[in-house]
């Protein structure tokens, strides 16, 4: 059989062959190549997953590549929830400092408004405020009395009539007194 392929057309059938298993070889090394690569990856992607899982208490058959992703993906879930509650902590620290800075506003008002109400009983020169509301009523009564004495002006001057007649009026009342006045009364 071999002596009926070294014939011309066998030639070129034995080439054509030959060329066909070195494609098949360089095809089947690339791939061992790939496996290879694959392999190394996977057995990195292991190294750097195993310590991790080690440390939060997680195992898997370290052999098994689709036990070993599963043990990833939980790895990965905890990260999430540890980014989450750090988030979540974060806010309440910033809500904590804002309180807190609040609070420290809301102590600093009651000081402000003291200082507000020494500053103004100082700038009417009271002593405190008792002596500040005492100043008040006097001055409510003081207004009343002017209230009251314009008022009687008002009606002396209806009374006595226009012009001078009102000073001639005040002269005759400063002149007599409450007893004259009611002996006049008892005389009418």
């Amino acid at each position: 059989m071999l002596l009926s392929t070294f014939t011309p057309d066998g030639i070129q059938e034995l080439r054509t062959l030959v060329d066909l298993a070195r494609t098949h070889h360089r095809d089947v090394a690339e791939m061992e190549n790939r496996i290879g690569a694959i392999q190394t990856d996977i057995d990195e992607f292991i190294g750097l997953v195993r310590p991790l899982a080690e440390a939060h208490g997680l195992t898997a058959e370290w052999g098994d590549p689709t036990g070993v992703a599963g043990v990833a993906d939980d790895i990965i879930d905890l990260h999430r929830e540890v980014a989450e509650a750090s988030r979540t902590r974060a806010d309440a620290e910033k809500e904590l400092q804002q309180a807190e800075w609040d609070l420290e506003a809301r102590r600093k008002v009651p000081q402000d408004v003291a200082d507000q109400i020494a500053a103004m009983l100082q700038s009417i020169e009271a002593e405190d405020a008792d002596d500040f509301r005492r100043r008040e009523r006097v001055f409510g009564e003081r207004v009343g009395l002017s209230a009251t004495i314009s008022n009687a002006l008002e009606q002396m001057q209806r009374i006595s009539g226009p012009g001078d007649a009102l000073e001639a009026l005040r002269t005759t009342l400063s002149k007599t007194d409450l007893q004259t006045i009611r002996d006049d009364a008892q005389q009418c």
